[in-house]
């Protein structure tokens, strides 16, 4: 399967490009219209820059429609590059691919979670603020935040969206994008607030897509050109960036947190059995998991009291509770293909390396500056992160980062 990435300006046709090289697919960009001919054809993906954005609508349309056309014998799918705040010529584009691959419908999310582009109620919201409330907003076709709205002043196609609550249920998303697509319409606009929404989006059985660069990141796994296992991460870290990254985890890409009862532990209850059993179950659908000890300070803090009650010190309490990580982490490393692990805290880290007999750690690179990513000498990759390092989206990075690896 080939896809043909049509953009509106320079810029925008290489960082979509740059979003399939990530998974490992050949790119090839034609830099202007009249490189297009010079495209070799081998390529996973063809990218071409129309350079339209600043035309009037109908010039727009031809430009998009000639190179549409001309990519419409080599490739299946076709990648209709927008600016994630909608400027330029967005619905005429659109209709253009639409025509020339003669696509009854298309999947439209713009959304770029992790530049502050979301689309919530149909609408385009940048960092929080509605599009016709920024310094973007004179630059779309009609002053408005709604996505069909803007779309429709360039298209006579019926457009509609389709609610947060229903793109995050597989089956309603599904359900209700054949439901549209059955009633006539052409544009579908999915509501995206996570990479989660955008990967979902991508799941869908068309032939046009249109989007930012986020939804071309999601689209070879979504389109099955890639199959990237799921992730572990394992934070034993008690500080409160770490929980934060774990929350951004958990709601950026779907994750399930598994809680460590780190009480039930110390009390020689079943804490890491009853963690193992959910994680297995997680891992077994196909989701990444995030294994914690320390979900909350509260937790942490009811800990530490209960070792010292129990005549533990703070050392004597970490040890058990990383070790009791580890024993969790050896199991499902045993039991399930991983695309890798992230660790998060020396401790835990050290740990895990142990349980699983690591002789030797190779470096080969960085998910983030400070947090190196490393193959072990039994093959599998890892990412480890001392607790305060990173920004908010350092577990999000290091779990794209191995998911990537792993396809």
């Amino acid at each position: 399967m080939r896809i043909a990435v049509v953009a509106d300006d320079l810029t925008g046709a290489l960082d979509t490009g740059v979003q399939f090289k990530a998974w490992g697919l050949s790119v090839e960009v034609a830099p202007t219209m009249d490189r297009l001919s010079g495209l070799r054809g081998s390529a996973d993906v063809m990218v071409v820059n129309t350079d339209s954005r600043g035309d009037e609508p109908e010039l727009a349309r031809r430009k998009v429609r000639e190179a549409s056309e001309a990519l419409s014998s080599l490739c299946e799918v076709f990648y209709k590059k927008v600016d994630s705040t909608l400027r330029g010529n967005v619905g005429a584009e659109l209709d253009a691919v639409m025509e020339a691959t003669g696509s009854p419908v298309a999947v439209v999310a713009p959304a770029y979670p992790s530049n502050g582009r979301v689309t919530r109620g149909g609408c385009v919201y940048v960092n929080d603020a509605p599009l016709q409330e920024t310094e973007y907003a004179s630059e779309v076709a009609l002053p408005s935040s709604y996505i069909p709205e803007i779309m429709g002043a360039q298209t006579r196609r019926k457009a509609a969206h389709i609610p947060l609550r229903d793109v995050r249920s597989r089956d309603a998303l599904h359900r209700e994008f054949r439901a549209l697509r059955d009633g006539g319409y052409g544009v579908v606009v999915i509501d995206a607030e996570a990479e989660r929404d955008l990967l979902a989006a991508a799941g869908l059985p068309v032939m046009v897509f249109c989007g930012s660069a986020g939804l071309a990141s999601e689209l070879p796994e979504g389109l099955g050109l890639r199959a990237p296992r799921p992730a572990l991460t394992v934070c034993g870290s008690t500080r409160s960036l770490s929980r934060e990254q774990v929350r951004s985890l958990v709601e950026r890409l779907g994750a399930t947190q598994v809680n460590l009862d780190t009480v039930s532990l110390l009390r020689g209850g079943g804490a890491t059995d009853e963690a193992l059993v959910r994680a297995e179950g997680a891992l077994s659908s196909e989701m990444h998991v995030a294994l914690v000890s320390a979900p909350d300070a509260g937790k942490v803090e009811v800990t530490r009291r209960l070792g010292g009650g129990m005549g533990l010190s703070e050392n004597q309490v970490e040890k058990r509770v990383v070790e009791s990580l580890s024993e969790i982490t050896v199991k499902l490393v045993e039991r399930h293909k991983l695309s890798g692990m992230v660790l998060t805290g020396g401790a835990t880290a050290l740990a895990v390396f142990k349980g699983l007999g690591v002789e030797s750690v190779e470096i080969t690179g960085e998910a983030q500056p400070g947090v190196p990513v490393l193959t072990l000498s039994n093959g599998l990759r890892a990412v480890t992160k001392a607790g305060g390092f990173g920004s908010g989206d350092a577990l999000v990075e290091a779990v794209k980062h191995l998911k990537r690896l792993s396809a």
